[in-house]
């Protein structure tokens, strides 16, 4: 793909919030080599998308993946309704070329239905260095692992009382992988020794009830989650899109993984990390969310809260020197 008067561009990164902003350093590189091209994305509005879309300023236009899940219920309810939709939509566009960053059928089926020419990744591994592999592919290279975040500006004291002690600690145990991490209740406690506020963040059935701390669980839209994060001394939290946000926001994080790598899931670039991994060689690798849910419980068990405790005082205290 040689044409620098490529108008029109389209990509496809997997499904996730946190696998949006894996896809984010590629799509910058399309954006250094195609400066006036309309460059959109195709992912899903149900999980934030729009609202992350709207931090990246590359990004022309985030449109609609109205699939609500990969269930084959969902998937049938999708191509008999609002597949169609978002077809005639993407047909309208008439774009010049389209990016796969992660093969599905689902998205193989559109592309073909398009008629558009497509490079698409079907390998594993580290999703920022696939897609950038899939561009160096298509003659587009670049080593580029950063990309401009944007963070809104929203009043933080709707949220956060501007006296509440620094500093501020951000919990998200929850995961859509996976069941929560079941030591963050006796890890708030042992924080809660120190000086500072815990802020609950996140969305769940399950909505914990922990005394001294600001509850945010099911309160904030994506875009209000990204300026509360934006705002912490701390992020504690599992694999999931608050733990990219974290990254995106260059806010400390502590996180801790089920049965996938972090060597899958880290930032290719320098990040303020401190990763919390108990897999082994049987489950240090790739599998399907379905298959994946046993190794969870049994890699999450071995992880107790006096690792992720110290791990979070030793990043505080880099921060805040008085940090008791």
């Amino acid at each position: 793909m040689t044409n620098r008067n490529c108008k029109k561009i389209l990509v496809m990164p997997a499904a996730g919030l946190g696998d949006f902003l894996m896809a984010a350093p590629a799509i910058t590189v399309l954006r250094e080599n195609y400066k006036t091209a309309h460059i959109a994305v195709l992912a899903h509005h149900l999980r934030g998308a729009a609202e992350i879309g709207k931090c990246l300023p590359f990004i022309d236009e985030v449109i609609d993946f109205p699939l609500k899940n990969y269930s084959w219920s969902s998937v049938i309810l999708f191509f008999l309704g609002g597949f169609w939709p978002m077809f005639f939509k993407l047909r309208k566009q008439k774009f010049d070329v389209c990016f796969i960053f992660n093969s599905n059928p689902i998205r193989t089926i559109i592309t073909k239905l398009l008629g558009v020419k497509t490079f698409e990744n079907k390998k594993r591994g580290h999703p920022t260095r696939l897609a950038l592999d899939l561009l160096a592919a298509a003659g587009i290279k670049s080593d580029k692992t950063d990309f401009c975040f944007v963070a809104p500006d929203i009043d933080i004291s709707k949220f956060i009382p501007a006296d509440s002690p620094r500093p501020w600690i951000g919990i998200h145990p929850f995961s859509a992988k996976w069941h929560p991490w079941m030591g963050f209740k006796e890890l708030i406690k042992k924080l809660k020794k120190h000086n500072g506020t815990i802020i609950l963040i996140g969305q769940h059935s399950d909505n914990p009830d922990i005394e001294n701390s600001i509850n945010l669980i099911n309160k904030l839209s994506v875009a209000e989650l990204c300026g509360v994060i934006k705002k912490l001394d701390l992020l504690i939290t599992c694999d999931s899109g608050p733990m990219h946000i974290g990254f995106a926001t260059n806010t400390p994080v502590v996180a801790i993984f089920g049965s996938v790598s972090p060597k899958y899931l880290l930032p290719i670039g320098e990040c303020n990390v401190s990763a919390i991994y108990k897999g082994d060689a049987l489950n240090d690798d790739f599998k399907t969310v379905k298959e994946r849910k046993v190794d969870d419980y049994n890699v999450f068990d071995k992880i107790d809260a006096d690792e992720v405790y110290f791990n979070a005082v030793k990043i505080i205290r880099t921060r805040i020197s008085n940090y008791a």
